[in-house]
């Protein structure tokens, strides 16, 4: 299942322990955030959506995890939850999608910043 294309479309929300405005949205991840470290979940909600030929249209997936400083900087630990709708099928390509270990949380975090997949989005 690795390797597979993939596209999403759907609603996307993102919460973070930082005051009013997560500086990692404008920042490219890189400046320390507000309280010091980061905690925040991403939530999403899949109106449309395969990976490779694996339907995940209307399946939610939600994103936690922490850093210790800048995203960027690393060193953080994170987990993803997955619907338990899913079949094996399903749930296989939400983990390969989301699952945090697979990709740099800089990376990860920079893809979400300039990809949004809010009502009507598109995360690829």
């Amino acid at each position: 299942m690795a390797n597979e294309s993939w596209k999403i479309e759907g609603e996307y929300f993102e919460s973070c322990n930082c005051e009013l405005l997560c500086p990692c949205l404008l920042s490219q991840a890189k400046v320390r955030p507000t309280e010091g470290h980061c905690d925040v979940v991403l939530a999403f909600h899949i109106n449309r959506g395969s990976y490779g030929k694996t339907d995940l249209s209307g399946l939610n997936a939600v994103q936690a995890f922490t850093t210790p400083g800048p995203m960027a900087q690393g060193g953080g630990t994170g987990g993803v939850y997955v619907d338990g709708r899913a079949n094996a099928e399903q749930r296989a390509a939400l983990e390969a999608i989301f699952a945090v270990g697979r990709h740099a949380q800089a990376e990860h975090r920079r893809h979400h910043r300039s990809n949004r997949a809010g009502r009507g989005g598109t995360r690829r």
